[in-house]
């Protein structure tokens, strides 16, 4: 598990109102081999203008194809949680399940000692349901390349498109992201 004293979890409209969240993850997980895994977590958000959030997460990863240079996997995810007040001016619904099964493809399409380029396509659907809103569809597809540049360092950059409902409305986002890690030695 690990404390958050400012999650970045917290609504973006909350934040623009400065209210923060502190949060408490604490997890478990039963690992069979490095193509099996069973995710459990409880999540525990506190904010500064006294809400509270629960939430619950199941998640079943499987890797079903494995080759040098393809592999193929899904995530499985259930996932329910509850707020302790709805009449917020942030996204905050009193209570929500959902679930979702995601397949991820990834290419290993260049090498070269350490250094390498995988190419992934992430995609994936289930649903969403929210108190007071009913039930409805979640969908996404997500384009990654992921470099790998030795020692460690990694650089990945990609699109994103998803669809998901808030407060019963489906919206749609549209992303472009990039990322760099390097590790500290």
């Amino acid at each position: 598990g690990h404390y958050d004293s400012f999650s970045l979890d917290t609504p973006w409209r909350a934040r623009t109102q400065d209210v923060r969240m502190a949060r408490l993850d604490l997890g478990a997980s039963w690992i069979q081999n490095e193509s099996r895994r069973i995710d459990l977590s409880i999540q525990h958000g506190r904010f500064s203008d006294g809400n509270r959030r629960n939430e619950w997460v199941g998640a079943w990863y499987e890797r079903w194809i494995s080759q040098p240079v393809w592999q193929f996997s899904t995530t499985a995810e259930w996932s329910a949680g509850r707020h302790a007040k709805s009449d917020v001016s942030y996204f905050s619904p009193r209570s929500y399940h959902g679930a979702q099964i995601w397949g991820r493809a990834q290419w290993l399409t260049w090498k070269r000692d350490q250094r390498r380029l995988l190419q992934v396509l992430e995609v994936g659907g289930g649903v969403y349901a929210q108190a007071g809103h009913g039930a409805k569809p979640v969908q996404g597809i997500r384009l990654t390349h992921e470099w790998s540049l030795g020692r460690g360092a990694t650089v990945s950059y990609g699109v994103s498109w998803m669809r998901r409902p808030y407060d019963g409305v489906q919206e749609i986002q549209r992303a472009i992201f990039i990322g760099f890690s390097v590790p500290l030695r």
